[in-house]
Formats: C-alpha cells, sequence, structure tokens
C-alpha cells in the first residue's frame, strides 16, 4: 500500500523548486515529522480503516517577497524517496493571517487540502491534510524546524 502511495505521489513530481522565483528565501526547514495516516475504508480500493505510524523526512516553506510560494515535501515511504511540491500541482498557497509567532499556509488543489502551522518563535511545524480520492486518507505530522 506504501509502494503504491509513493508512486501516485510521484506521478506529478517534477524537478524541486522549478517554479519558485529567484527572491524566494526559505523560512522554514522542518523534519523529521512524525505522526500518523488514517486510510478511510474503502471497498474498491480493497483496505480497511486504520491509523498507521507514518512520518515526513523534511519539509520546506518557500517566501517570496511578500508571500509563501512553495511549499516542498521530502520523504520516504518503504524503499522508496519521493519529492513533492505545491507548484508541481499549481495548487493554491495562501499564507493566512498571522497570529504572533506563528505562520500558517493553507494548500489547496483538487482533492487536497493540506494545513501548515510553523511556530517560528518555538521552531516547530504541524501538518494536517485530506486527500479524498484516489485514495482517501488524513494525515498529521509534527516535527522541529531549523
Amino acid at each position: 500500500m506504501r509502494a503504491f502511495l509513493a508512486g501516485i505521489f510521484c506521478l506529478a513530481a517534477v524537478i524541486c523548486g522549478s517554479s519558485i522565483s529567484a527572491n524566494a528565501a526559505v523560512i522554514a526547514s522542518c523534519g523529521p515529522m512524525e505522526g500518523y495516516s488514517y486510510f478511510i475504508h474503502d471497498e474498491l480500493a480493497g483496505n480497511e480503516a486504520e491509523w498507521v505510524r507514518d512520518s515526513l523526512e523534511s519539509t520546506t516553506i518557500f517566501m517570496g517577497t511578500d508571500k509563501i510560494e512553495d511549499v516542498v515535501i521530502k520523504s520516504r515511504l518503504g524503499e522508496e524517496d519521493w519529492t513533492r511540491s505545491a507548484s508541481d500541482y499549481d495548487a493554491d498557497v495562501m499564507e493566512l493571517p498571522r497570529e504572533g509567532s506563528i505562520r500558517r499556509v493553507l494548500i489547496y488543489w483538487g482533492p487536497v487540502i493540506e494545513l501548515y502551522a510553523v511556530d517560528m518563535a518555538k521552531k516547530s511545524l504541524s501538518l494536517v491534510s485530506q486527500k479524498s480520492r484516489p485514495i482517501k486518507v488524513m494525515h498529521a505530522y509534527a516535527g522541529k524546524c531549523e
């Protein structure tokens, strides 16, 4: 199942940073991140609903002159490394209003919604995502940042 997911993530992958402008700077480089994934029961896919321990190798958030430009995730699923960024999918990347030292980024493309919360003071990141197809899954991760 994990290898299948890695294949799906890799299908649309392109070279990291290809759409990040020259003026972009890294505002957070985080990882590894530990957490859980919940694969929602789907009779057609033949999977059972369950929480599975999961992790991400790293997450990088890039910011241009005044806005978040991209979020790049690197991970390892089974024996496969994969890289994916919001720009790979032409996803909408939007920074939500700041609250103190916390910067939140919402990414939306088609069946996927991701919410990142970076606490710049505590140097930590949390990520919650939901994917409604082709495999219905939710993720919840937390990790430290540089």
